[in-house]
């Protein structure tokens, strides 16, 4: 298995500024209820935010400039100055059972990065964003201990041409659409690697998509670069479930309050366990009155420049 997350007390990532909620328009994806206010999530995929591509399509910024990350966002309706914690849930799709507990039984605001390896990833994508969850593509990317730990087929490798990964990167990225940005599953050597990263984040720039690195490794480069390009991005701060017990996964989620209580905001991942799942739910239920809002991913990614 990948490295544990870095520790929360490390991350050095600036506060993000108040968000402004778009309105989205009418929407045939469904609605779900946030603090009491109904949220609509803008219909997916809209034709002015995909192109052709060799293996399907791919996401890219509209002529009139609307960009994905804003257009598939939840909108966050909450308090602008709050501090914020945003949580992950990842490896969505692989299994029924998981799929559907983590689809209704997690509170909206939490996001969920679905995997390409699904057997329908748009249909889980379209049943995801209908219950107010915006969600995110995993793009499997090579680990140092390759291939004893395999992500999986198409995975984006450091020794490959640049052609070549880049159509790994679109084989993957046609899989579904709708999402919001991409997410590295696992990755330890190919974030690490600059040549191999700015591959990618050259491909993503022209997208309008938000870069979410799960630091899969202490030493991954994939924020900073995301950053460096002017793309919008956010870092893991913790993995809330390395060690799945409803204790461990307690702590974790505390840790993550302090730390947004601190830095403004926190970020963290876990995966669709009935544990996780359950003390997310009463970790959500429990906020009320504590001054920390629970946010989608978007409303903590950063772009130089601009408002989130």
């Amino acid at each position: 298995a990948e490295a544990a997350a870095a520790s929360a007390e490390d991350a050095t990532a600036a506060p993000p500024t108040a968000t402004e909620a778009t309105p989205a328009p009418a929407a045939d994806e469904g609605t779900a209820a946030s603090g009491g206010v109904r949220v609509a999530l803008a219909p997916a995929p809209d034709p002015d935010l995909v192109e052709s591509g060799p293996h399907g399509l791919l996401p890219v910024r509209a002529p009139d400039g609307r960009q994905p990350w804003r257009v598939y966002a939840r909108p966050f309706l909450g308090d602008p100055v709050a501090p914020r914690v945003a949580l992950v849930i990842m490896e969505v799709g692989l299994g029924a059972a998981s799929t559907k507990a983590a689809i209704e039984e997690l509170p909206p605001e939490v996001t969920l990065a679905i995997s390409p390896y699904a057997g329908d990833p748009q249909e889980v994508a379209r049943r995801a964003r209908a219950a107010g969850h915006e969600v995110l593509l995993m793009v499997p990317m090579e680990p140092r201990d390759y291939p004893k730990n395999d992500p999986g087929p198409h995975v984006l490798r450091v020794d490959r041409p640049a052609d070549e990964v880049l159509d790994n990167l679109h084989h993957v990225m046609s899989r579904f659409q709708g999402y919001v940005g991409i997410v590295n599953h696992m990755g330890s050597r190919f974030t690490a690697e600059r040549t191999a990263v700015d591959i990618v984040i050259g491909d993503l720039a022209k997208r309008g998509l938000l870069v979410f690195d799960s630091r899969a490794a202490p030493g991954s480069l994939f924020d900073e670069a995301a950053g460096a390009a002017g793309l919008p991005h956010v870092a893991n701060d913790r993995f809330i479930d390395a060690n799945p017990s409803a204790r461990e996964i307690d702590r974790n989620l505390e840790t993550l309050v302090r730390l947004a209580g601190t830095r403004g905001h926190a970020v963290g991942i876990g995966r669709p366990y009935p544990v996780t799942i359950e003390r997310i739910r009463l970790f959500a239920e429990g906020l009320a009155g504590r001054g920390v809002v629970l946010v989608p991913l978007s409303a903590v990614a950063r772009q130089e420049g601009q408002r989130p």
